[in-house]
């Protein structure tokens, strides 16, 4: 398998929720949408549509996945969307221990510090560098992150924004200020509170 995947461990949470809340019914219908050569694994009977948390899965699957999750239910805000999936995909992947843990026993300093153990916890390639910044911000730029997909990125950037709300900080702003699918050679991502 080429590089550029995402552990299933980063959707099932997401998907778990979606499905809580919007229903069974949707995920038929999502199954429905995908076109047939992304519909190879998939089960609308299974659940989280039979997506293994231990499993990697290429990254424009999952972007396509989650794009058609949001059309499904109309989501009229994509990215408000996108970061409802991913706090209740880090909500998942994180025990009621850990989130207490990670409250009082990490700061944003040493968040930044494990940056690249973390991503590795969930993806396959890329490289992380914790940019100079202010004390009350987070910016964070990835290389060497093959097979790039636009929502993906921007559930990275969410992921991230939940680690932090998770430590005790909460993101005034979070967004992409540079991104491979914009035309850069890299993607810059910038968290400040």
């Amino acid at each position: 398998m080429a590089l550029g995947n995402l552990r299933g461990s980063a959707v099932t949470g997401g998907l778990g929720h979606f499905t809580e809340r919007y229903g069974r019914v949707a995920l038929h219908e999502i199954y429905a949408r995908l076109p047939a050569d992304l519909r190879g694994g998939l089960d609308p009977h299974a659940p989280n549509l039979g997506l293994l948390p231990t499993r990697l899965y290429p990254y424009p699957h999952i972007g396509r996945l989650l794009r058609t999750m949001a059309q499904v239910v109309h989501a009229s805000d994509e990215d408000t969307f996108l970061r409802m999936l991913s706090a209740a995909a880090m909500n998942t992947t994180m025990t009621t221990v850990n989130r207490l843990a990670l409250r009082y026993l990490v700061s944003p300093a040493t968040y930044a510090s494990r940056a690249q153990q973390i991503w590795d916890l969930y993806h396959d390639s890329g490289r992380l560098t914790v940019l100079p910044s202010a004390p009350n911000e987070l910016v964070v730029q990835i290389d060497e992150w093959p097979n790039h997909d636009v929502t993906v990125c921007k559930v990275c950037v969410e992921g991230r924004r939940r680690i932090l709300e998770l430590i005790g900080v909460r993101p005034l702003e979070a967004r992409r200020s540079k991104c491979r699918h914009w035309g850069d050679a890299t993607c810059v991502q910038y968290l400040r509170w």
